[in-house]
């Protein structure tokens, strides 16, 4: 899930967007801007890296995510990765973002209520946030039918 919407990045872009009027525009005037890299993590805007790097940070992000997420076992599979995609996206991997360390609060305690009125779509503007929302919600409220 995470990068088909965060899609594959090797050298930095500006990745702060502010809502103006009815649409989000990027907005980085200085260096010291939010900018991303490989599939959407903080970084300096002078950074390049490999497609080999990208990976490696990915997969090393998930491995960090999901050794806190096999702490928690009120999770199913479906549920785990709807969760670990929203934290990336909420830039979990900085670990310092008040909006990660709320949700893990509740992720932690196995709050489904709250992580799915994180994950409602209806609680974002922009378009894309909407759709990668909604993909989330749909894997975390995932049932097998029989």
């Amino acid at each position: 899930m995470i990068k088909k919407y965060e899609g594959l990045h090797l050298t930095a872009y500006c990745d702060k967007l502010i809502y103006q009027g009815d649409k989000y525009i990027k907005h980085c005037p200085t260096w010291n801007e939010r900018y991303s890299i490989w599939y959407g993590t903080k970084s300096f805007p002078w950074e390049s890296i490999t497609e080999e790097e990208a990976e490696r940070r990915v997969r090393e992000y998930l491995e960090w995510v999901f050794v806190r997420l096999l702490e928690v076992a009120c999770y199913t599979d479906m549920q785990k990765t709807a969760i670990a995609d929203f934290m990336y996206n909420s830039w979990a991997y900085t670990k310092h973002n008040v909006t990660w360390i709320y949700f893990y609060d509740y992720v932690q305690s196995c709050d489904k209520q709250t992580i799915n009125w994180f994950l409602n779509p209806n609680n974002y503007k922009s378009k894309g946030l909407k759709k990668r929302r909604q993909a989330q919600y749909n894997y975390f409220n995932w049932v097998r039918k029989m």
